[in-house]
């Protein structure tokens, strides 16, 4: 009896295997500074401006929020979520709406644009997480949320940006290619079937595998424990006022698919709430040694 109640405290400490849960987008926002139909959109794309000054170098970036307390309880400690695997699943407008442009599998370093060169055909479609300003923060900036103070489009106002959390602190990498520094995706997306240059079929879906370094782990970390991640995609495609759609064109929660966010997570007890369940445990073992 004594090695079985031991061996449910050492269950009991160290929980079950880490149980998987899938969340549908709860928001998303195209974050761009002439949409006039904020959280309402059924298109959001990505594209870059690198040299406009009045631009961000990421100037159209794709804001995705999970709420995820419904299936991985909120406020256990951020180091109490133990992730083993993360996925981002978008999904590409159909066939003639979801834009030309050419499969890259790989991240383009920040030299390879403006009069650098790009060694491999087509644009990395990136994921970040999500740094804010302006007094908003992952709770209270939702996809109606402004896009920015008043005023004309500016480099670095976006109330919510792409954001790699380089060394555990927020970075705004909206402007990386001007600042001079290659940013650190959290992923990058893949298209299943596709080689690298292949042209990319309307309706596909990119995913993302999320790599989970210290820093990601740690951001992620921190969102569950608030209730709630957010995530950005981002891409430095090329696009021309009034051209045709060059860069890639996704559906929304208010199109045909919204993203899907698929976790593994094991969430471990508080050291008081082990603590008290391995003293309760302990003091059943004695009583029952007393009562032997």
């Amino acid at each position: 009896m004594q090695r079985t109640i031991l061996l449910a405290i050492a269950s009991a400490l160290a929980a079950a295997s880490a149980d998987a849960a899938s969340f549908t987008a709860s928001g998303d926002r195209w974050m761009y500074p002439f949409n006039g139909a904020a959280g309402l959109e059924t298109t959001a794309s990505i594209f870059g401006a690198p040299g406009e000054p009045s631009f961000d170098d990421r100037d159209a970036q794709y804001l995705l929020d999970f709420a995820t307390t419904a299936e991985i309880p909120a406020g256990q400690g951020a180091s109490n979520y133990q992730i083993t695997s993360a996925r981002l699943t978008i999904t590409l407008k159909p066939e003639g709406e979801h834009g030309t442009w050419d499969y890259d599998p790989t991240y383009d370093p920040y030299t390879s644009y403006g009069a650098g060169t790009d060694s491999d055909a087509g644009r990395s479609i990136e994921l970040y997480g999500v740094g804010y300003r302006n007094g908003f923060d992952t709770l209270s900036f939702t996809e109606s949320s402004a896009f920015s103070p008043a005023g004309p489009p500016t480099p670095g106002v976006r109330n919510a940006y792409a954001n790699d959390y380089a060394g555990g602190a927020d970075r705004d990498v909206s402007n990386n290619v001007r600042s001079g520094f290659d940013a650190s995706p959290f992923a990058v997306g893949a298209i299943d079937g596709l080689a690298a240059g292949d042209a990319a079929p309307g309706g596909a879906e990119v995913v993302f595998e999320l790599a989970l370094s210290p820093d990601v782990v740690a951001y992620l970390q921190s969102r569950l424990d608030a209730g709630e991640v957010d995530l950005i995609v981002s891409g430095l495609f090329s696009a021309a006022f009034g051209g045709p759609a060059t860069y890639p064109r996704f559906e929304t929660s208010e199109g045909a698919a919204a993203a899907v966010l698929d976790l593994e997570v094991q969430v471990v007890p508080e050291p008081g709430s082990a603590l008290l369940l391995a003293t309760g445990l302990a003091t059943l073992v004695a009583r029952r040694r007393s009562a032997g």
